[in-house]
């Protein structure tokens, strides 16, 4: 009989092993799964804030600056005085001196502008003195 006794005692309970604290396994297990899935929640976001840096280094700002010569080189184009055709004495002037003239030219056509008289006769109708 002692040794039907000896056997039952070296034989752990059902479903668990004997000296094994199940619950704090448990928890450590569910802590390291939290953490594993948090760094690689961060690791993504990282990578994605990353890219759109690259990206807003390497496309956008590169655009920028094509975009900034390009205007630059309009702007110097409209601001400065250019011989285009000489033998037609075609040139271009600054912008602003050119919309000075423009000014210059309407106002001169307004001042200028007089009323037409009415056709037949050199008076308006219903006048007797022709004024």
């Amino acid at each position: 009989m002692m040794e039907k006794e000896r056997i039952t005692e070296e034989v752990a309970e059902p479903g668990g092993v004997e000296g094994l604290d199940t619950p704090l396994v448990l928890l450590v297990g569910v802590i390291s799964a939290l953490f594993v899935f948090v760094i690689i929640i961060a690791s993504v976001a990282y990578y994605y804030a990353e890219e759109r840096r690259e990206l807003d280094k390497k496309v956008y700002s590169a655009r920028y600056e094509e975009v900034s010569g390009i205007k630059a080189g309009q702007l110097a184009e409209i601001e400065g005085y250019r011989v285009i055709d000489p033998a037609n004495g075609i040139c271009t002037i600054p912008i602003e001196e050119a919309m000075k003239q423009i000014g210059e030219e309407e106002k001169a056509k307004q001042s200028t502008k007089h009323v037409m008289p009415p056709p037949g006769g050199g008076h308006a109708p219903g006048r007797e003195d022709g004024k």
